[in-house]
């Protein structure tokens, strides 16, 4: 990925130096990559979606998960 995959360019060079300073930023062309979620345990689905995330917080924190809340628990 490269600076100009944020507005959804793609370089011509496949390595090249970095010569600015690293700044942390997180854009990624979501057509490229839909999305990654790093766990240091082992989750049920393959294909986990945003909505997940919430209920398996709670769960994890022992909180009572409502009614409401869309997505399933990971673990």
């Amino acid at each position: 990925m490269s600076w100009k995959n944020a507005s959804g360019g793609i370089e011509d060079e496949i390595i090249y130096d970095n010569t600015e300073k690293w700044r942390g930023d997180h854009l990624i062309d979501r057509t490229h990559v839909p999305g990654v979620l790093f766990t240091n345990f082992k989750i049920k689905r393959d294909n986990p979606a945003i909505l997940d995330i919430a209920p398996t917080v709670l769960k994890l924190l022992d909180v009572k998960i409502p009614d409401y809340i869309d997505g399933d628990v990971l673990i």
